[in-house]
């Protein structure tokens, strides 16, 4: 028999990017914990210096947000 169209909908759009989604930011984050862990410097550059520091200061030479 064939499937409901809604379910179809749900499984197709919903359900499948989600997951994979979330499969990929589980294998992202479990590399980027094993590489803090491995070399803490790694951490303090990456998520104070590029990330913390490129949004909320001028040390990148960025005075306007675009």
């Amino acid at each position: 028999a064939e499937p409901d169209p809604a379910v179809k909908f749900v499984e197709t759009f919903i359900a499948r990017p989600v997951a994979t989604t979330l499969l990929t930011f589980a294998i992202a984050l479990s590399w980027f914990i094993l590489l803090a862990i491995l070399n803490p410097p790694l951490f303090e550059y990456f998520w104070r210096y590029e990330l913390v520091d490129r949004v909320a200061s001028h040390k990148h030479g960025r005075s306007q947000p675009f």
